[in-house]
Parts: C-alpha cells; structure tokens; sequence
C-alpha cells in the first residue's frame, strides 16, 4: 500500500482519501475523550465487534468532501455502573482535499444499566453534552 501511495504523490486525491481514513486522524480525539471519561466515571473501551466498532463513511459532494469516523465506546465497569455510546467525527474538507474546512464532533446513544441511578445518568448525559463541538 505505501508504495501505491508513493507512487501516487502528495498531491494525489488518492493520497488525500486514504489520509482521512488513517487511526491517526481520530486518535487526539479519541484519547480525549477516553481521559475525560476516566476522569469522571471510569475507563472507556473500544466495542470491539464487526457490528459496533469502528466505521468509516466517505462521501463526495459538488463542493466538497466529507469523511466520517463512527465509534462505538463501553464501559470497563461492571454491572448498574456500565454503560456504551457511539460517537461520531465529521470532518469537511474543500474539493480538492488540501484543507478542513469544518469539523463536528457529535456524541449520542447513550445506554445505561436498568439499575444505574438515576443521579449517575445525568452525569453522563451532561458529561456527554459538553464534549460535542461544532
């Protein structure tokens, strides 16, 4: 793959797209979100199944280009304390994919044990509705 890459350039569209897809990309997001969490309510792990893990979503528009990373997060807690979310990262790039031009950060679905109080819930809620960024 590196030398197809190589042989394509930095300036190749082919370069760029395969940039987008790289763990690279989301990993100062995902590490923040993984501290801010084992901050305030225990450690996070991938959902590491075909099904909920990671998924990556490119589309092309008339006036840009939009690549999509969605993740799926559990709790290593156990019992009333676990819990799993997904996550979302868009990142909006011009036409000929030189430069972002907008990046969003959308966190949602939230599940939380039947017996987890009620009090630790909205925890997680407004912790989650803190991070998204638009």
């Amino acid at each position: 793959m590196e030398s197809v890459l190589n042989a394509a350039g930095d300036k190749s569209k082919l370069v760029a797209i395969c940039k987008t897809i790289s763990q690279n990309i989301i990993s100062p997001v995902a590490s923040q979100i993984k501290i801010i969490f084992a901050v305030t309510n225990g450690l996070i792990k991938d959902a590491n199944s075909a099904s909920d893990g990671w998924k990556i979503f490119i589309q092309f528009f008339d006036d840009c280009v939009i690549c999509s990373h969605c993740r799926k997060e559990t709790s290593v807690n156990s019992g009333e304390n676990s819990f799993d979310f997904e996550w979302k990262l868009d990142l909006k790039f011009s036409l000929d994919l030189e430069k972002i031009v907008k990046v969003d950060l959308e966190l949602k679905g939230l599940r939380c044990h039947e017996e987890m109080p009620v009090e630790q819930q909205k925890k997680l809620v407004d912790l989650l509705a803190q991070m998204v960024v638009e």
